[in-house]
Protein backbone atom coordinates (compact mmCIF):
# COMPACT_ATOMS: atom_id res chain seq x y z
CA UNK A 1 0.00 0.00 0.00
CA UNK A 2 1.24 3.49 -0.82
CA UNK A 3 1.54 6.32 1.70
CA UNK A 4 1.75 10.05 2.14
CA UNK A 5 5.25 10.97 3.31
CA UNK A 6 7.11 14.23 3.68
CA UNK A 7 10.55 14.42 2.05
CA UNK A 8 11.25 18.09 2.78
CA UNK A 9 9.64 20.68 5.05
CA UNK A 10 10.36 24.42 5.07
CA UNK A 11 9.00 27.00 7.52
CA UNK A 12 9.20 30.78 7.29
CA UNK A 13 8.19 32.98 10.25
CA UNK A 14 6.06 30.17 11.62
CA UNK A 15 5.64 30.17 15.41
CA UNK A 16 9.17 30.14 16.91
CA UNK A 17 10.95 29.49 13.60
CA UNK A 18 12.26 32.38 11.53
CA UNK A 19 13.42 29.96 8.83
CA UNK A 20 13.81 26.21 8.84
CA UNK A 21 14.33 23.47 6.27
CA UNK A 22 14.26 19.78 7.11
CA UNK A 23 15.22 16.91 4.81
CA UNK A 24 13.14 13.93 5.84
CA UNK A 25 13.76 10.24 5.22
CA UNK A 26 10.97 7.79 4.40
CA UNK A 27 10.68 6.41 7.94
CA UNK A 28 9.16 7.40 11.30
CA UNK A 29 10.31 10.83 12.50
CA UNK A 30 10.96 11.47 16.20
CA UNK A 31 11.36 15.04 17.47
CA UNK A 32 13.19 15.01 20.82
CA UNK A 33 13.56 18.00 23.10
CA UNK A 34 12.43 19.73 26.31
CA UNK A 35 8.99 21.25 26.72
CA UNK A 36 8.70 24.57 24.93
CA UNK A 37 11.52 23.80 22.50
CA UNK A 38 9.28 23.97 19.41
CA UNK A 39 8.46 20.30 18.74
CA UNK A 40 4.70 20.71 18.57
CA UNK A 41 5.13 23.70 16.27
CA UNK A 42 6.56 21.33 13.65
CA UNK A 43 3.52 19.06 13.89
CA UNK A 44 1.25 22.09 13.73
CA UNK A 45 2.99 23.24 10.55
CA UNK A 46 2.34 19.82 9.00
CA UNK A 47 -1.30 19.94 10.09
CA UNK A 48 -1.70 23.26 8.26
CA UNK A 49 -1.13 21.38 5.00
CA UNK A 50 -4.70 20.13 5.51
CA UNK A 51 -7.89 22.23 5.26
CA UNK A 52 -8.94 23.98 8.46
CA UNK A 53 -7.01 25.55 11.31
CA UNK A 54 -4.65 22.74 12.19
CA UNK A 55 -4.11 20.85 15.40
CA UNK A 56 -4.37 23.86 17.70
CA UNK A 57 -7.40 25.40 15.93
CA UNK A 58 -6.15 28.99 16.17
CA UNK A 59 -6.48 32.04 13.96
CA UNK A 60 -4.04 32.25 11.07
CA UNK A 61 -2.51 35.44 12.45
CA UNK A 62 -1.57 33.66 15.70
CA UNK A 63 0.80 31.37 13.80
CA UNK A 64 3.06 34.27 12.80
CA UNK A 65 6.40 34.49 14.58
CA UNK A 66 6.57 37.22 17.21
CA UNK A 67 8.93 39.84 15.84
CA UNK A 68 8.57 38.48 12.32
CA UNK A 69 7.19 40.16 9.20
CA UNK A 70 3.55 39.51 10.03
CA UNK A 71 2.91 36.53 7.79
CA UNK A 72 4.06 32.93 7.65
CA UNK A 73 4.61 30.09 5.19
CA UNK A 74 4.82 26.30 5.27
CA UNK A 75 6.18 24.49 2.21
CA UNK A 76 6.65 20.77 1.64
CA UNK A 77 7.83 18.24 -0.86
CA UNK A 78 6.11 14.92 -0.45
CA UNK A 79 5.35 11.54 -1.90
CA UNK A 80 1.67 10.97 -2.69
CA UNK A 81 -0.32 8.23 -4.43
CA UNK A 82 -0.25 10.57 -7.44
CA UNK A 83 3.53 10.83 -7.32
CA UNK A 84 5.84 13.61 -6.12
CA UNK A 85 4.24 16.93 -5.26
CA UNK A 86 5.03 20.29 -3.73
CA UNK A 87 2.38 21.63 -1.36
CA UNK A 88 2.53 24.93 0.45
CA UNK A 89 0.31 27.23 2.45
CA UNK A 90 0.71 30.58 4.11
CA UNK A 91 -0.75 33.80 5.36
CA UNK A 92 0.11 37.31 4.28
CA UNK A 93 -1.19 40.46 5.94
CA UNK A 94 -1.00 42.40 2.68
CA UNK A 95 -3.61 40.13 1.09
CA UNK A 96 -6.04 39.85 3.98
CA UNK A 97 -8.70 42.31 5.03
CA UNK A 98 -9.01 43.29 8.69
CA UNK A 99 -12.19 41.27 9.26
CA UNK A 100 -11.44 38.07 7.37
CA UNK A 101 -8.50 35.69 7.33
CA UNK A 102 -7.64 33.86 4.16
CA UNK A 103 -4.98 31.29 3.49
CA UNK A 104 -2.77 31.13 0.45
CA UNK A 105 -2.62 27.64 -1.09
CA UNK A 106 0.07 26.65 -3.58
CA UNK A 107 0.28 23.20 -5.18
CA UNK A 108 2.93 22.27 -7.73
CA UNK A 109 3.66 25.94 -8.35
CA UNK A 110 0.04 26.99 -8.91
CA UNK A 111 -1.81 29.30 -6.51
CA UNK A 112 -5.28 27.87 -5.79
CA UNK A 113 -8.28 29.48 -4.16
CA UNK A 114 -9.75 26.51 -2.29
CA UNK A 115 -8.34 24.69 0.73
CA UNK A 116 -10.20 21.59 -0.47
CA UNK A 117 -7.50 21.09 -3.11
CA UNK A 118 -5.08 20.11 -0.34
CA UNK A 119 -6.82 16.80 0.34
CA UNK A 120 -6.00 15.60 -3.17
CA UNK A 121 -2.30 15.64 -2.27
CA UNK A 122 -2.07 14.99 1.46
CA UNK A 123 -4.01 13.22 4.17
CA UNK A 124 -3.07 13.65 7.83
CA UNK A 125 -4.45 12.66 11.25
CA UNK A 126 -3.19 13.91 14.61
CA UNK A 127 -3.43 13.28 18.31
CA UNK A 128 -2.40 15.84 20.93
CA UNK A 129 -2.33 15.91 24.76
CA UNK A 130 -5.22 18.39 24.73
CA UNK A 131 -7.43 15.62 23.32
CA UNK A 132 -6.86 13.49 26.43
CA UNK A 133 -9.74 15.29 28.16
CA UNK A 134 -12.07 14.78 25.22
CA UNK A 135 -14.48 12.38 26.94
CA UNK A 136 -14.77 14.29 30.20
CA UNK A 137 -15.18 17.83 28.89
CA UNK A 138 -17.65 19.60 26.63
CA UNK A 139 -19.95 18.19 23.98
CA UNK A 140 -18.68 20.83 21.56
CA UNK A 141 -15.12 19.49 21.92
CA UNK A 142 -16.18 15.96 21.04
CA UNK A 143 -18.27 17.23 18.14
CA UNK A 144 -15.37 19.27 16.78
CA UNK A 145 -13.06 16.27 17.12
CA UNK A 146 -15.41 14.08 15.10
CA UNK A 147 -15.97 16.81 12.52
CA UNK A 148 -12.21 17.14 12.07
CA UNK A 149 -12.09 13.43 11.24
CA UNK A 150 -14.96 13.89 8.79
CA UNK A 151 -13.08 16.72 7.05
CA UNK A 152 -10.29 14.35 6.01
CA UNK A 153 -12.91 12.42 4.01
CA UNK A 154 -15.07 15.33 2.91
CA UNK A 155 -13.20 18.66 2.77
CA UNK A 156 -16.45 20.53 2.06
CA UNK A 157 -17.70 19.50 5.51
CA UNK A 158 -16.05 22.45 7.25
CA UNK A 159 -17.59 24.89 4.76
CA UNK A 160 -21.06 23.43 5.33
CA UNK A 161 -20.63 23.81 9.09
CA UNK A 162 -19.59 27.44 8.63
CA UNK A 163 -22.59 28.17 6.40
CA UNK A 164 -24.97 26.39 8.77
CA UNK A 165 -23.61 28.27 11.79
CA UNK A 166 -23.78 31.64 10.04
CA UNK A 167 -27.41 31.05 8.95
CA UNK A 168 -28.35 29.87 12.47
CA UNK A 169 -26.90 33.02 14.07
CA UNK A 170 -28.63 35.33 11.57
CA UNK A 171 -31.95 33.54 12.11
CA UNK A 172 -31.66 33.94 15.88
CA UNK A 173 -30.85 37.63 15.49
CA UNK A 174 -34.05 38.13 13.46
CA UNK A 175 -36.17 35.99 15.78
CA UNK A 176 -35.14 38.00 18.84
CA UNK A 177 -36.79 41.07 17.33
CA UNK A 178 -40.39 39.83 17.71
CA UNK A 179 -41.90 43.10 16.49
CA UNK A 180 -40.28 43.40 13.05
CA UNK A 181 -39.61 39.93 11.68
CA UNK A 182 -38.91 39.39 8.00
CA UNK A 183 -40.48 35.96 7.57
CA UNK A 184 -39.25 35.53 4.00
CA UNK A 185 -35.65 36.10 5.10
CA UNK A 186 -36.10 33.83 8.12
CA UNK A 187 -37.43 31.09 5.83
CA UNK A 188 -34.44 31.50 3.51
CA UNK A 189 -32.04 31.14 6.43
CA UNK A 190 -33.92 28.06 7.61
CA UNK A 191 -33.58 26.51 4.15
CA UNK A 192 -29.81 26.99 4.40
CA UNK A 193 -29.82 25.34 7.82
CA UNK A 194 -31.95 22.46 6.51
CA UNK A 195 -29.83 21.69 3.43
CA UNK A 196 -26.46 22.14 5.16
CA UNK A 197 -27.62 20.40 8.33
CA UNK A 198 -28.77 17.29 6.48
CA UNK A 199 -25.49 17.13 4.55
CA UNK A 200 -23.46 17.57 7.76
CA UNK A 201 -25.38 14.78 9.50
CA UNK A 202 -25.03 12.47 6.48
CA UNK A 203 -21.26 12.98 6.34
CA UNK A 204 -20.97 12.23 10.05
CA UNK A 205 -23.04 9.04 9.76
CA UNK A 206 -20.98 7.93 6.76
CA UNK A 207 -17.76 8.20 8.77
CA UNK A 208 -19.33 6.48 11.77
CA UNK A 209 -20.30 3.52 9.57
CA UNK A 210 -16.73 3.30 8.28
CA UNK A 211 -15.20 3.35 11.76
CA UNK A 212 -17.49 0.95 13.60
CA UNK A 213 -16.40 -2.33 11.98
CA UNK A 214 -12.77 -1.52 12.74
CA UNK A 215 -12.86 0.08 16.16
CA UNK A 216 -15.38 -2.18 17.89
CA UNK A 217 -12.98 -5.13 18.13
CA UNK A 218 -10.04 -3.06 19.35
CA UNK A 219 -6.61 -2.63 17.79
CA UNK A 220 -3.64 -4.46 19.27
CA UNK A 221 -3.73 -3.76 23.04
CA UNK A 222 -6.06 -0.79 22.61
CA UNK A 223 -9.66 -1.54 23.63
CA UNK A 224 -12.68 -1.96 21.42
CA UNK A 225 -15.05 0.99 21.38
CA UNK A 226 -18.73 1.47 20.66
CA UNK A 227 -19.45 4.80 19.01
CA UNK A 228 -22.72 6.60 18.42
CA UNK A 229 -23.79 10.07 17.39
CA UNK A 230 -26.34 11.54 19.76
CA UNK A 231 -28.00 14.11 17.53
CA UNK A 232 -31.49 14.57 16.13
CA UNK A 233 -30.63 14.59 12.43
CA UNK A 234 -28.08 11.78 12.71
CA UNK A 235 -30.66 9.60 14.51
CA UNK A 236 -33.39 10.45 11.99
CA UNK A 237 -31.14 9.25 9.17
CA UNK A 238 -31.36 5.71 10.57
CA UNK A 239 -35.03 5.47 9.62
CA UNK A 240 -35.57 8.14 7.01
CA UNK A 241 -34.04 9.21 3.69
CA UNK A 242 -32.26 12.56 3.45
CA UNK A 243 -35.30 14.33 2.00
CA UNK A 244 -37.41 13.08 4.91
CA UNK A 245 -34.82 14.36 7.39
CA UNK A 246 -34.81 17.76 5.69
CA UNK A 247 -38.61 17.99 5.87
CA UNK A 248 -38.66 17.01 9.54
CA UNK A 249 -35.98 19.55 10.43
CA UNK A 250 -37.74 22.26 8.42
CA UNK A 251 -41.00 21.73 10.32
CA UNK A 252 -39.26 21.84 13.69
CA UNK A 253 -37.46 25.09 12.86
CA UNK A 254 -40.75 26.73 11.88
CA UNK A 255 -42.54 25.38 14.97
CA UNK A 256 -39.70 26.52 17.29
CA UNK A 257 -39.39 30.08 15.99
CA UNK A 258 -40.94 31.73 19.02
CA UNK A 259 -39.18 29.40 21.49
CA UNK A 260 -35.79 29.87 19.81
CA UNK A 261 -36.22 33.64 19.64
CA UNK A 262 -37.24 33.91 23.29
CA UNK A 263 -34.41 31.69 24.57
CA UNK A 264 -31.78 32.99 22.16
CA UNK A 265 -30.87 29.37 21.40
CA UNK A 266 -31.65 27.08 18.48
CA UNK A 267 -32.93 23.98 20.23
CA UNK A 268 -32.68 21.45 17.43
CA UNK A 269 -29.93 20.85 14.89
CA UNK A 270 -26.51 19.41 14.11
CA UNK A 271 -24.83 22.03 16.31
CA UNK A 272 -25.98 20.02 19.36
CA UNK A 273 -24.72 16.57 18.33
CA UNK A 274 -22.49 14.65 20.73
CA UNK A 275 -20.07 11.81 20.02
CA UNK A 276 -20.74 9.12 22.64
CA UNK A 277 -18.07 6.46 23.20
CA UNK A 278 -18.27 3.29 25.28
CA UNK A 279 -15.46 0.99 26.39
CA UNK A 280 -16.83 -2.15 24.76
CA UNK A 281 -15.32 -4.76 27.07
CA UNK A 282 -16.41 -2.92 30.22
CA UNK A 283 -19.68 -1.66 28.70
CA UNK A 284 -18.92 1.67 30.32
CA UNK A 285 -19.20 5.15 28.91
CA UNK A 286 -15.76 6.64 28.25
CA UNK A 287 -16.30 9.56 30.63
CA UNK A 288 -16.51 7.09 33.54
CA UNK A 289 -13.34 5.22 32.55
CA UNK A 290 -9.93 5.90 34.04
CA UNK A 291 -7.60 8.46 32.46
CA UNK A 292 -5.47 5.66 31.02
CA UNK A 293 -8.51 3.88 29.58
CA UNK A 294 -9.75 7.11 28.00
CA UNK A 295 -6.35 7.62 26.38
CA UNK A 296 -6.39 4.05 25.04
CA UNK A 297 -9.91 4.50 23.63
CA UNK A 298 -8.87 7.70 21.90
CA UNK A 299 -5.88 5.96 20.33
CA UNK A 300 -8.18 3.15 19.16
CA UNK A 301 -10.39 5.68 17.37
CA UNK A 302 -7.42 7.42 15.75
CA UNK A 303 -5.90 4.13 14.58
CA UNK A 304 -9.27 2.92 13.28
CA UNK A 305 -9.65 6.16 11.38
CA UNK A 306 -6.18 5.77 9.87
CA UNK A 307 -6.97 2.22 8.80
CA UNK A 308 -10.36 3.15 7.36
CA UNK A 309 -8.78 6.04 5.47
CA UNK A 310 -6.05 3.81 4.04
CA UNK A 311 -8.66 1.28 2.90
CA UNK A 312 -10.70 4.01 1.23
CA UNK A 313 -7.94 5.83 -0.66
CA UNK A 314 -5.38 3.05 -0.94
CA UNK A 315 -2.75 5.09 0.92
CA UNK A 316 -1.77 5.46 4.57
CA UNK A 317 -2.25 9.01 5.88
CA UNK A 318 0.44 11.00 7.64
CA UNK A 319 0.15 10.45 11.41
CA UNK A 320 1.13 13.19 13.87
CA UNK A 321 1.43 12.08 17.52
CA UNK A 322 2.31 14.80 20.01
CA UNK A 323 3.71 13.45 23.32
CA UNK A 324 1.80 10.19 22.99
CA UNK A 325 4.46 7.63 23.94
CA UNK A 326 5.31 9.05 27.38
CA UNK A 327 1.79 8.43 28.67
CA UNK A 328 1.63 4.76 27.71
CA UNK A 329 3.02 1.83 29.62
CA UNK A 330 5.83 -0.07 27.92
CA UNK A 331 3.62 -2.88 26.65
CA UNK A 332 1.11 -0.58 24.98
CA UNK A 333 3.89 1.65 23.66
CA UNK A 334 5.51 -1.28 21.92
CA UNK A 335 2.12 -2.42 20.59
CA UNK A 336 1.55 1.04 19.14
CA UNK A 337 4.97 1.13 17.47
CA UNK A 338 4.41 -2.34 16.05
CA UNK A 339 0.97 -1.50 14.70
CA UNK A 340 2.17 1.70 13.06
CA UNK A 341 5.10 -0.12 11.48
CA UNK A 342 2.75 -2.74 10.04
CA UNK A 343 0.38 -0.02 8.85
CA UNK A 344 3.25 1.34 6.81
CA UNK A 345 2.73 5.10 6.89
CA UNK A 346 5.03 7.92 7.91
CA UNK A 347 4.48 8.79 11.57
CA UNK A 348 5.81 11.88 13.36
CA UNK A 349 6.31 11.68 17.13
CA UNK A 350 7.35 14.24 19.70
CA UNK A 351 8.85 13.43 23.09
CA UNK A 352 11.06 14.78 25.84
CA UNK A 353 13.00 11.55 26.46
CA UNK A 354 14.87 9.69 23.77
CA UNK A 355 14.85 6.35 25.62
CA UNK A 356 11.07 6.09 25.23
CA UNK A 357 11.61 5.54 21.50
CA UNK A 358 14.41 3.00 21.94
CA UNK A 359 12.39 0.22 20.25
CA UNK A 360 12.13 2.18 17.00
CA UNK A 361 15.22 4.39 17.19
CA UNK A 362 17.16 2.29 14.68
CA UNK A 363 14.27 2.45 12.21
CA UNK A 364 13.44 6.13 12.74
CA UNK A 365 14.90 9.51 11.92
CA UNK A 366 15.69 11.33 15.17
CA UNK A 367 15.77 15.12 15.25
CA UNK A 368 16.81 17.06 18.33
CA UNK A 369 14.93 20.29 19.04
CA UNK A 370 16.24 23.07 21.29
CA UNK A 371 15.31 26.77 21.39
CA UNK A 372 13.70 26.71 17.97
CA UNK A 373 16.71 25.02 16.37
CA UNK A 374 16.83 21.48 15.02
CA UNK A 375 19.81 19.17 14.61
CA UNK A 376 19.98 15.70 13.09
CA UNK A 377 20.90 12.92 15.54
Amino acid sequence: MSQFSITQLSLTDFRCYDWLRLDIENKPVVLIGPNGAGKTNILEALSMLMPGRGLRQVKLSELSRIGGRGGWAVASSLVTPKGLASVGTGYSLSRVGPSRERRIIKINGLVLSSQNSLTEYISAIWLTPQMDRLFSETISGRRQFFDQLVCSWDPSHIKRISEYTRAMRQRLFLLKDQGSQDLSWISALEETMVSRGAAIAAARVDLLNRLLPIVRDGIELFPGASLMLDGDLELWLKNSPALGVEEQFRKILVTNRYKDGSSGRTQCGVHLTDMVVYHKEKNQEASFCSTGEQKALLISIILAHAKARSISIGAVPLLLFDEIAAHLDEERREALFSHLENLGGQTWFTGTEENIFQKISKRAQLLRVANGKISYV
